[in-house]
């Protein structure tokens, strides 16, 4: 399906023209407004006049969260604040939050993009939409609707609605497309395997899921629980949200939205940039947004770039599936977070120690979690009631912040040794 066939199989080089003019357009306005990009100009003794195609981008620098969150709150916005009309904080734990400004132009291009990505992955003007998305990513959640209403679907919002529930209105409203991230899809698959609910009891044709990485095994376990195919799409909130790619009926890469983004792969260790087809760091470039533009962001992911024209017809580029990122990176049912997140909460109790073990096991195509967290000989020996206070206290902070479900085990601390990363320990038993 497409939602703009003349574009999105346009030959290659007429796809590189608009890129390397966006581009040239972009960094004509950036340098006159925004310091940091003046400032790189000026002592690289470059101008715009330096980049007349593609592999001229590496001429630009790479450019971090951490960059963003130096010049927080508004240092990295190209119009007047009196032009944006949404500010989006992103959210990561135990992190400054990066402030996202939009113009209404980007509200407008952001609909139209993410309407292109659900066409892409199957969504049409007579299905009934179910978004289903958790508060911390709602921002996401309002473009994906706002994306199916643009295509003439009929939305069902159900913002952090329990799995029963979402049960429940996929059998009641006839349901035909599925749009949550892949933990929660987890969840309904519980749900129905519980109440032994059949999958013909609902009109559903598909699952679409984003916002989180998508292990192969737990899609396997939602396709074969809903007897159905599950899509991804994807997007990052710093970049423009969930309109940057998605997935099409041939499944084989995510498709990027090249008239408005430049995609590359580097070497996440030397920033060095890689050929097609090596698997390295997907770093983005917007190149038609005007509140909130971004040069070679380094995303984390980690994937590669197939530049290949696709067995669907469409020309753009695409990535392989994401199933890592460049850093310390666990992730559980989908969710990713870092090691250091649990133990900045676990520094937070009085009578832990530094010592601390995290134990995955992955049965029946899910995750579980457990946490042995050394603690002083005070508590060990003599407080029960207080070790089963910290105990559940611990497992409350990481659900609340982390959004993961772990059981607690507490130890001596001389049973565990330091660092953690010497002693996680994946348990596979598909």
């Amino acid at each position: 399906m497409f939602l703009n066939e003349k574009l999105e199989t346009m030959d290659r080089k007429e796809i590189e023209q608009i890129q390397i003019e966006r581009l040239q357009a972009t960094l004509n306005r950036i340098i006159k407004v925004i310091p940091f990009y003046k400032d790189y100009f000026q002592k690289k003794n470059i101008s715009t006049e330096d980049f007349t195609n593609i592999e001229d981008i590496q001429k630009l620098p790479l450019i971090t969260r951490e960059d963003l969150v130096r010049h927080h709150p508004y240092g990295m916005f190209s119009v007047p604040l009196r032009e944006i009309v949404r500010i989006y904080p992103t959210s990561v734990p135990f992190r400054l939050p990066v402030v996202v400004g939009y113009t209404q132009s980007d509200i407008i291009k952001l609909s139209k993009l993410t309407a292109r990505v659900l066409c892409s992955v199957g969504v049409k003007k007579d299905d009934v939409v179910l978004i289903n998305f958790n508060g911390n990513i709602i921002n996401g959640a309002f473009v994906v609707m706002y994306g199916a209403e643009l295509l003439g679907s009929s939305v069902i919002p159900c913002f952090d609605s329990n799995p029963e529930e979402i049960i429940d209105i996929l059998r009641s409203y006839r349901v035909t497309k599925l749009i949550t991230t892949p933990f929660n899809a987890l969840a309904l698959s519980d749900v129905i395997e519980q109440r032994k609910i059949s999958p013909q009891d609902l009109s559903l044709e598909s699952i679409i899921v984003g916002g989180e990485i998508l292990p192969h095994y737990h899609q396997k376990r939602i396709e074969e629980t809903f007897m159905i195919k599950v899509s991804e799409i994807y997007g990052m909130e710093e970049i423009i949200g969930p309109g940057v790619g998605g997935e099409c009926e041939k499944k084989c890469g995510i498709h990027i939205n090249d008239d408005h983004f430049i995609a590359e792969i580097i070497d996440p260790k030397t920033g060095k940039s890689l050929l097609e087809g090596k698997t390295g760091e997907l770093v983005l470039t917007t190149i038609n947004r005007e509140g909130f533009p971004l040069l070679r962001y380094r995303t984390g992911n980690i994937t590669s770039l197939i530049i290949e024209k696709c067995s669907c017809g469409r020309n753009f580029s695409r990535i392989q599936k994401i199933l890592n990122h460049t850093d310390e990176r666990l992730i559980i049912n989908g969710i990713s977070f870092l090691p250091k997140h649990i133990e900045k909460i676990l520094s937070s109790y009085e009578h832990t120690t530094k010592n601390y073990r995290i134990i995955i096991e992955r049965a029946n195509n899910r995750d579980r979690m457990e946490i042995e967290v050394g603690v002083t000989s005070e508590l060990f020996v003599d407080q029960i009631r207080k070790m089963e206070d910290t105990k559940l206290n611990i497992k409350q902070d990481i659900t609340d912040n982390l959004r993961v479900n772990a059981s607690i085990r507490l130890v001596e601390p001389k049973t565990i040794p330091y660092p953690w990363k010497k002693e996680t320990n994946i348990i596979d038993k598909r």
